[in-house]
């Protein structure tokens, strides 16, 4: 069986899985079991949200920089090479295999797991956090993030520089090309956080924000976790 037969239920079972003989919904429906969390790729911003809501996190600890985006290049991990990201495509013949019957069963597993991932952040939204609540989180993360990326992608020096030359110094990652620009984002979050409400805190606690603005009841706040404890995410 192909490589791409399955490929995230390969990868993400905690359980051994043979593409050429097990049956992959089983284990679409263990992984949902075994995780407490999954991110969607194509909503990445929706889930890192959702996340940080859960886990009752700041803006700060889910910021990010773009990194391997199409029209720049990679980290130059590979055979110390800087590779260029192609911008994303379909050919009318991807486009036909795509739509045929045997790609669809190739991939069965991981369109099931996709579709129920989907459905699961979409209830955490609606029946854990509040869809109203939660687009209001998200408006202010995408603000913040507008922001993250026109004041900290200069305090960047990436592994590979705009025309593909490996640096033999890059600075400002965590770890080659992820977590770029934490420093800055820290700095951008805390800006961000002065004016802005916290998810389950409350106003910011802050100098700069009147007192008025800036205090909560204790009796909200713990109301306001209590509510959180008692509904059950759906991610369980």
């Amino acid at each position: 069986m192909p490589l791409f037969s399955n490929y995230y239920i390969r990868d993400l079972s905690l359980h051994s899985f043979d593409r050429d003989i097990d049956d992959p919904i089983p284990y679409a429906e263990q992984i949902l079991t075994d995780y407490d969390f999954i991110g969607i790729t194509e909503r990445i911003d929706e889930s890192l949200v959702a996340m940080m809501m859960l886990l009752d996190l700041e803006q700060s600890d889910i910021l990010y920089l773009k990194a391997k985006g199409h029209g720049h290049f990679d980290d130059g991990g590979f055979n110390q090479t800087c590779v260029y990201v192609q911008p994303s495509f379909v050919s009318p013949g991807m486009k036909e295999y795509f739509e045929s019957e045997e790609w669809h069963t190739r991939i069965r597993g991981d369109t099931a797991l996709y579709k129920a991932a989907n459905a699961s952040l979409d209830r955490t939204i609606d029946e854990v956090l509040g869809r109203q609540n939660f687009q209001t989180e998200l408006r202010k993360f995408l603000k913040a993030r507008r922001l993250a990326e026109e004041t900290c992608q200069d305090t960047v020096v990436w592994p590979c520089d705009a025309s593909g030359t490996r640096r033999v110094v890059a600075s400002g990652c965590l770890w080659h090309d992820s977590g770029c620009g934490f420093k800055c984002l820290d700095g951008v979050g805390m800006r961000f956080g002065a004016e802005e409400y916290t998810y389950k805190s409350g106003p910011w606690t802050n100098p700069d924000v009147s007192e008025k603005s800036a205090s909560v009841s204790q009796s909200q706040s713990q109301s306001q976790s209590q509510s959180m404890d008692e509904v059950e995410s759906p991610y369980r």
